[in-house]
C-alpha cells in the first residue's frame, strides 16, 4: 500500500471514532458550563457595571466558536452539533445571569428620606416581582437571549466554514480521495 492511501486510512479511521461522551452528555455540560459561565458573568458584572455589554456580545460569539470547534470532524452533522452545544452554554448563562435578576432584592429609594444610598445595608428592599419594571426586564432578558443564539449561530457557521477552508482535503467526497488505478 502506498504512503497516500494509509494516510488517508488513518484519517478516516480517525474521523470514524468516538469523540469521546455520547451528544447528550456533551449537551448537559455545555449546560453547566454555562450555568458555571454565567456566575462568573455575574460577578464580573458586579465589578465592573460598564462591562455588560462587552461580555453580552462576546459570550455567545466565544461559546459559539467553542462549540464548533468541540464537535470537530467526529460528528455527522458538525455544525448542528457545534450549534447545540454552544447553544445550550448561552441558555445555561443566560438562565444564571435571569436567576441572579429575579432573586437579587432591588433597593427602595423612593419615598427615602435617610439612607437613600442603594450600596448602604440598611436601605430598604423589595422583591424583583413587586418593581413595575419586571415585565419589561423579562422581555429584554428574553431578547437578549434571541440575539445571543443568532450570535452563537453566526459563530458556529463561520468557524465551520473557516475550517472547511483550512482544511479542504477533509471535505471532498471519499470517491474523490481514492486514487485512480493508472
Amino acid at each position: 500500500m502506498e504512503k497516500g492511501n494509509t494516510d488517508i486510512m488513518e484519517h478516516d479511521t480517525l474521523r470514524k471514532q468516538s469523540s469521546g461522551l455520547p451528544m447528550p452528555w456533551r449537551l448537559l455540560v455545555a449546560l453547566v458550563a454555562g450555568l458555571v459561565l454565567g456566575g462568573l458573568g455575574i460577578l464580573l458584572i458586579n465589578l465592573a457595571p460598564t462591562s455588560i455589554m462587552l461580555l453580552s456580545q462576546l459570550t455567545p460569539l466565544g461559546l459559539g466558536v467553542l462549540g464548533r470547534l468541540e464537535a470537530g470532524v467526529h460528528q455527522k452533522h458538525p455544525l448542528l452539533s457545534g450549534f447545540s452545544v454552544g447553544g445550550l452554554a448561552w441558555f445555561g448563562s443566560w438562565l444564571a445571569v435571569l436567576v441572579w435578576t429575579i432573586f437579587t432584592p432591588v433597593p427602595v429609594t423612593e419615598d427615602c428620606f435617610v439612607n437613600c444610598d442603594p450600596t448602604l445595608p440598611s436601605t430598604p428592599t423589595k422583591p424583583f416581582w413587586d418593581t413595575g419594571l419586571a415585565p419589561l426586564v423579562l422581555i429584554i432578558s428574553v431578547f437578549a437571549l434571541g440575539l445571543g443564539l443568532f450570535y452563537v449561530l453566526v459563530s458556529t457557521a463561520a468557524t465551520h466554514f473557516l475550517l472547511k477552508f483550512i482544511r479542504p482535503s477533509t471535505n471532498r467526497p471519499e470517491s474523490s480521495r481514492e486514487p485512480s488505478a493508472g
